[in-house]
């Protein structure tokens, strides 16, 4: 599977409607919000985005991540992360990925 850079307006058309893009795989950035005991080990809350951001929490998107425990096991609240991606679609009122491959990029604190 090819994961996609995207454009602004490409993320833009994503986040409009994102049951259009199931099963794409695409390259996302996100500033985790949330990972801990109420996500589970194999999902976590994020700022998305299709590039890194300087203030996350204006220019980020709220969105729902899942994977495997094991390879999310690294990461924490506050983790800037580059990922390899698939869009699931839309629900609980977010986006939602299925991580694939995962990097650290360093912390949101020092974007925020």
């Amino acid at each position: 599977m090819t994961f996609a850079k995207l454009t602004s307006r490409e993320w833009a058309l994503l986040l409009k409607s994102p049951d259009s893009f199931v099963g794409r795989g695409y390259q996302v950035w996100a500033c985790i919000s949330t990972f801990d005991a109420t996500t589970g080990p194999g999902a976590f809350l994020g700022q998305a985005s299709f590039a890194i951001q300087t203030y996350w929490y204006l220019k980020g998107t709220p969105a729902a991540f899942t994977g495997d425990p094991a390879k999310l096991a690294p990461f924490v609240k506050g983790d800037v992360v580059f990922m390899k991606a698939t869009v699931l679609g839309f629900g609980y009122g977010l986006v939602q990925f299925r991580v694939v491959g995962i990097s650290s990029k360093g912390s949101c604190a020092r974007y925020i």
